[in-house]
């Protein structure tokens, strides 16, 4: 991540390394609030439905039932 802003915005390698928590933070928050967005519209209905399934049939979803 540190060569990826010293490229992006020419800075010296210790100036990128001092950006980097603060970049990663606003890149996993930005991450986390697309994903929450895309699962309001329901992007991933059809995944979810799939995993049921999937793991209704295996032995993670007998697990699953003990402890619910």
């Amino acid at each position: 991540m540190q060569k990826l802003l010293m490229l992006m915005y020419h800075l010296t390698p210790e100036q990128a390394a001092a950006r980097v928590p603060v970049f990663q933070f606003w890149l996993t928050a930005f991450g986390a609030a697309l994903l929450i967005w895309l699962d309001s519209k329901g992007v991933f209905d059809g995944l979810g439905a799939w995993l049921g399934r999937v793991l209704r049939d295996t032995a993670v979803g007998d697990l699953i039932r003990k402890f619910m």
